[in-house]
Parts: structure tokens; C-alpha cells; sequence
């Protein structure tokens, strides 16, 4: 928290009240403005011009400065606080669980005693903001991930140290059928280190969406993945607080910080076309449907034949195989997962 002391100009300034409107305002309502905003122990001295303001700044003030539209909210400010300081982990003695966001939700309505839906609107529309002009994000390959299990629909998600077992449990599973799967394709193509995502696509969904629950008699399976902090974001934060208290002048603040995430946005927007190209150019060299099907009978030959059950493999065979499993594990499992916000949607429905 940061203690300041404002003159009229530093507080129209603050406040984005003019001049005119701040004067036709009683003292009260000039107090009452800075408390909405989330100001503490604010005192007074003076009148109209030669007014000057006291009060102390919370902490969440500056983060939530980066939600331009939102005004400040203890809600908000804990959520983007939440994600700043890692809270969507949960730590045991047997290793670290990644929550989901609809977790969190719940948390954040139990402290504030909030209603559900009023929390999910609130960090919604901050987390589209923060994904939008990139200041946070989810990558399948380098971020942290766990397979998490609902025991009964009406239940939550199990956490602790019993979470971790499934988790390893699940990741076990897909290690087997990732290792079969290649094993199987270096039977048509030596030397391949990774399986077309189009021969094994439509049994992975198969696993994802209804029989790796079954096989761990669990009644709902979905893999939740950490969402990461960028350094623009801890940045941005350190700048606008810094900035404020050298030169008292939110309104220059909040324009440098406009600034700074039209550029953002700009170049996440370039990013996001040149992921989209990449796509669309790997899915022009799929092979065609007759194409496809003739590798896929060609794979369940091969499946079947005693050549290929009776397989012996050396130990640099077997230790290039699970390097090969390990480097495509997590890239294929991302091609499972729905959209966050179709996710987060289907969760937020089990819980009512």
C-alpha cells in the first residue's frame, strides 16, 4: 500500500473529473469518489482549489489499472492478484496441482461472499482483457498441466495428494497408447518420430472425452493447464505504480499504459495469424480421405500380424521411443482441449 497526498489538480487528474464538475461537488461527494475507487483512510484539508487529499492506495489498485473499462474491485484485484502470485496451484507433499479457473471463482465468491455468477462475470471479462493484449496465456508444451478427475458429476474436483495419483495414473495411460501408436506408424514409416495427427486424432478424442474416465472409474476427466504471467504484465504493474508516485498524474499514466497495450494487442494479433497460416497450411497437406484410409488399413495390418506382437526392440530403441512419446505427448493432448471459455463453460454448468 502506498500513503499520498493530492492537490485539486493531482486529483482531477486521478479522479478523470474536470474542473467544473469537481467544484459543483460537496466535500462528501469529492471523498466518495476516491473511497469507490478503492482508497483507504482518506482525510482532508481545505477547500475547492486548495484542497488537498490523503489516503492510502491498495496494492490491487495498480494491478486492476490494467483493466482499463473495469473500475476497481476487491474482486478483481484478487483475481488478477491470483494469477500474479501462482494461487492457481496447489501445493502438497507429494508434488503440484494445477486448479482450474472455475476453482478459483469458487474461492474468490466464498471470500467475498459473492455470488457465483457475479465473480465469473468479473474475472471473465478481466481474463479476456489480460488474453486479449497478451498479458497472460496457456501453452500446452511448456506450461504446467495435470489430469484432474470428478469421482461423481456432483462432486469437486479431487485435489490433494489423491489428485496426484490419477494424474499419474492418466498420464500413464496416454503414455501407452502415444508409445503404441508410434511404435506402430515406425512400422510404415522407420524413423518417424511423431504420428500424423490425423491417424490417431479420432481415438484420441475417444480416450479424452469418455474412456479415460471409465478406465480410472472416475465419472468426469478433463486436463487442467496453469495459466502463465507474462513479463509485460509484472512490468506494466511496477510502471504505472512508479510512474504515479514520481509525477502524480494518473491521466498521463493511463495513457502511456493505452499505449503500451495497443502494442500488445497488435502483436499478438500478428502472432495469432501466423500460428493461424501454419495451420491451415499443414492441413492442406493432409493427405486425402482415400489417402487416409489406405495408411490407416495399412497400420491396423500391421497391428494384427504376429510380426509386429512378437517385436523385440533393443534398449536404444526403447529409450528413443520414449524420448519421441515425451517430446509429442503434450502437443497432442493439446489438440484434445476445447477452447478455455467452451471449458470453463461446461465446468461452471456441473457446478449449477
Amino acid at each position: 500500500m502506498d500513503k499520498v497526498t493530492l492537490t485539486h489538480e493531482s486529483y482531477l487528474s486521478f479522479t478523470g473529473w474536470n474542473h467544473n464538475h469537481a467544484l459543483k461537488q460537496t466535500q462528501s461527494d469529492r471523498v466518495n469518489k476516491l473511497a469507490k475507487m478503492g482508497m483507504k483512510d482518506i482525510t482532508t484539508e481545505g477547500r475547492g482549489k486548495k484542497a488537498t487529499y490523503t489516503f492510502i492506495i491498495p496494492s490491487g489498485f495498480w494491478r486492476m489499472l490494467l483493466i482499463p473499462a473495469m473500475s476497481y474491485t476487491k474482486i478483481g484485484a484478487d483475481y488478477v492478484t491470483y494469477l500474479i502470485e501462482g494461487k492457481d496451484l496447489q501445493r502438497t507433499d507429494r508434488g503440484t496441482l494445477v486448479r482450474f479457473g472455475s476453482e478459483i471463482l469458487i474461492e474468490l465468491a466464498r471470500k467475498h461472499h459473492a455470488p457465483y455468477k457475479r465473480v465469473e462475470a468479473t474475472c471473465g471479462s478481466i481474463k479476456r482483457h489480460l488474453l486479449d493484449h497478451g498479458y497472460i496465456y496457456k501453452d500446452g508444451n511448456e506450461g504446467e498441466k495435470n489430469h484432474r478427475v470428478k469421482k461423481r458429476l456432483d462432486d469437486g474436483w479431487v485435489t490433494g495428494n489423491e489428485a496426484l495419483m490419477y494424474d499419474q495414473m492418466a498420464r500413464k495411460k496416454w503414455e501407452e497408447f502415444f508409445k503404441r501408436q508410434l511404435t506402430l506408424y515406425q512400422e510404415l514409416c522407420p524413423g518417424a518420430l511423431h504420428v500424423p495427427t490425423y491417424i490417431c486424432a479420432a481415438e484420441a478424442k475417444k480416450i479424452y472425452q469418455h474412456d479415460m474416465a471409465r478406465d480410472l472409474g472416475v465419472a468426469y476427466y478433463k486436463v487442467a493447464k496453469r495459466t502463465n504471467v507474462t513479463d509485460n504484465m509484472i512490468s506494466d504493474i511496477n510502471y504505472v505504480r512508479q510512474e504515479f508516485l514520481s509525477r502524480q498524474d494518473l491521466s498521463a499514466v493511463r495513457m502511456e499504459l493505452a499505449s503500451r497495450q495497443e502494442q500488445y494487442k497488435a502483436e499478438k494479433e500478428r502472432r495469432d495469424d501466423e500460428r493461424k497460416l501454419r495451420a491451415e497450411q499443414e492441413k492442406e497437406a493432409i493427405p486425402s480421405k482415400d489417402e487416409r484410409k489406405g495408411i490407416k488399413d495399412k497400420l491396423t495390418q500391421i497391428a494384427r500380424s504376429k510380426k509386429f506382437s512378437n517385436r523385440n526392440m533393443t534398449q536404444a530403441q526403447i529409450e528413443e521411443l520414449d524420448r519421441a512419446v515425451a517430446a509429442a505427448f503434450d502437443l497432442s493432448i493439446e489438440e484434445l482441449h476445447k477452447s478455455d471459455l467452451e471449458q470453463e463453460r461446461e465446468m461452471n454448468n456441473l457446478h449449477g
